[in-house]
């Protein structure tokens, strides 16, 4: 009845799967619904997502490939000039660790 949410950590001092921490921690009392956060340790080497919203597309794509980091963009319909071009939300969300080989996705207003 919790709501899992996992996160990696590249580690070198566990076995890949390993689960590192929990948020919140062992013991905690929670409630049906309740959001728990797993860290597990993966053996591949990780990436925070950097945080693009409200950025220009061009600055947000720029910054991705000077990362090495792939990345598709979803175009959004949006009723103020103000909003187009810009990234209106980004998945997975900034910090969040991952590897290489996935894809980012931006949210930008067309």
């Amino acid at each position: 009845g919790l709501n899992v949410i996992v996160n990696r950590e590249s580690s070198a001092a566990y076995p890949t799967g390993t689960v590192i921490d929990t948020i919140p921690s062992a013991g905690a009392s929670l409630n049906k619904n309740d959001i728990v956060r797993l860290i597990i340790t993966v053996s591949e080497e990780l990436i925070p997502v950097p945080a693009l919203i409200s950025m220009d597309s061009v600055k947000a794509t720029g910054i991705l490939d000077s990362m090495g980091l792939s990345y598709e963009i979803s175009y959004i319909k949006v009723d103020y000039s103000v909003q187009k071009n810009s990234v209106l939300a980004q998945y997975p969300d900034a910090n969040t660790n991952i590897s290489f080989s996935e894809k980012i996705i931006l949210f930008v207003g067309n």
